[in-house]
């Protein structure tokens, strides 16, 4: 991967809502799994903690993924609270 592309990457916020890491100590991960397909292109990369880049793929669950731009993405991490909220408006009374 080259420096520019490195640079355009490290230069987002990271991609999980609230993390209090910069993006310059983030690993780049992929918003579609590469195990699952995803391509290693700059509209599936972003900057993503290492806690946050293992958690999101362990627990999906956890995660509520939002588009931000036409190739741009960010994920709120759901608490406890929120996931049976969204797990019951998925499923319906």
């Amino acid at each position: 991967m080259g420096w520019l592309v490195k640079w355009r990457l490290i230069s987002r916020p990271p991609w999980v809502k609230g993390c209090p890491l910069p993006a310059t100590m983030c690993q780049i991960d992929h918003a579609d799994g590469w195990a699952d397909g995803g391509p290693t292109d700059l509209a599936n990369l972003g900057p993503a903690c290492q806690f946050h880049n293992r958690d999101r793929y362990r627990r999906p669950e956890r995660y509520q993924r939002h588009r931000t731009g036409k190739d741009r993405w960010t994920y709120t991490y759901l608490s406890h609270t929120d996931r049976a909220r969204v797990s019951s408006v998925i499923k319906g009374p």
